[in-house]
């Protein structure tokens, strides 16, 4: 899949386990967010770069963590809890299945945790210049 113009490394992962039951982790920013938060990542550069070692070491937790059995099952449930309890901003850590497993919680750095936050406004079409 990986081959096809266009497919990136997470469509990929994620139709292999999806459509394919591959144990292979999808690794996307709502997965990086909730890993980070999950071994509590800190420092080491941003978690969304491959090279860095926080990169490298929350791509690492998301392997470990896989579901081999259900990956795809898996893989949809670490996206869904990072879009909708392990949010960029005010986690919602009360809902969170699993809360007990959380290093960030445990700690109470679950807002100080290298998460990956929402980013700048987007441009809407009105506001570009005229030419």
């Amino acid at each position: 899949l990986g081959k096809i113009p266009g497919v990136g490394p997470y469509t990929a992962s994620a139709v292999a386990s999806i459509a394919f039951d591959e144990p292979i982790a999808a690794v996307d920013g709502n997965v990086l967010r909730v890993v980070s938060r999950l071994a509590c990542v800190r420092g080491g550069g941003d978690v969304t770069k491959p090279g860095t070692s926080a990169g490298k070491a929350c791509k690492a937790v998301a392997d470990a963590l896989l579901c081999a059995e259900r990956p795809g099952d898996h893989n949809q449930a670490m996206m869904e809890l990072g879009a909708t309890v392990c949010t960029p901003r005010n986690p919602k850590c009360g809902e969170c299945p699993v809360a007990s497993m959380c290093a960030s919680r445990a700690l109470e750095l679950e807002e100080e945790a290298n998460v990956i936050t929402a980013g700048k406004e987007p441009f809407r079409v009105t506001d570009l210049p005229e030419k």
